[in-house]
């Protein structure tokens, strides 16, 4: 079952953000002008994972290396 969710949740964002990147970035190249925009792409997505990270919550307790952890 884990490595179904992951997979799905692997696949769906690949293909949210590295389907759509090209429109994505072309969108923002024509309203800017820029030839930063598909690091600037780069670099939000950077940072919406980041904080998708931040707001995970430790499910558990103990020692990983011990093998021994506690669930609540």
């Amino acid at each position: 079952m884990r490595a179904t969710s992951l997979g799905v949740i692997y696949a769906l964002g690949v293909t949210i953000f590295g389907g759509f990147a090209q429109f994505i970035v072309s969108g923002l190249w024509r309203m800017s002008g820029s030839f930063y925009a598909p690091a600037w792409y780069v670099l939000a997505c950077g940072v919406i994972g980041l904080i998708g990270v931040a707001l995970f919550k430790e499910t558990g307790e103990g020692d990983v290396d011990s093998g021994r952890m506690i669930s609540r």
